[in-house]
């Protein structure tokens, strides 16, 4: 009965019903935007490498300059994806400054190639409540404004 319980699909069953069965395994939404961000944030440095990679193109200062921007806007939504809980007293609250976060963060990553590829193509704007420049709306959310521009 021993080497049954410890056979590999055995031992692998009752593993899996253990991992499964564990309080504290899921991750906050804080935690899924953070590694969202990095996953943004490689795409910004895998561009940025190519187009140093060729510093002789003509549009190289202007693409550059595309990057910059979306970078400066990545780190402030990871400033304020810190701020969230301390800005944020109600759970509500928390939730519309997390969805207007993730959809800042997918504006940059939609927004990352635009220049690359065609600078007359249109970039996708930023949700309200939510500038590069400054961050999350903390006391628009905190008032009530919902936001615009989320998908």
């Amino acid at each position: 009965m021993l080497n049954r319980l410890f056979h590999p699909p055995a031992t692998t069953a009752l593993l899996a019903v253990a991992v499964a069965t564990l309080p504290g395994c899921a991750r906050s939404r804080a935690e899924v935007l953070r590694d969202r961000s990095a996953t943004v944030e490689r795409k910004l440095v895998s561009e940025r490498d190519r187009v140093l990679a060729n510093p002789t193109a003509a549009d190289h200062e202007s693409k550059m300059s595309h990057l910059q921007t979306m970078r400066v806007g990545l780190s402030m939504i990871n400033v304020s994806i810190a701020a969230v809980p301390l800005m944020l007293a109600d759970e509500a609250q928390r939730e519309v400054g997390y969805s207007v976060l993730d959809e800042a963060l997918g504006t940059i990553d939609w927004n990352i190639p635009i220049y690359i590829s065609s600078p007359s193509t249109a970039q996708r704007d930023y949700p309200t409540l939510f500038s590069p420049l400054t961050g999350l709306d903390f006391a628009g959310i905190r008032r009530g404004d919902k936001p615009q521009g989320i998908r």
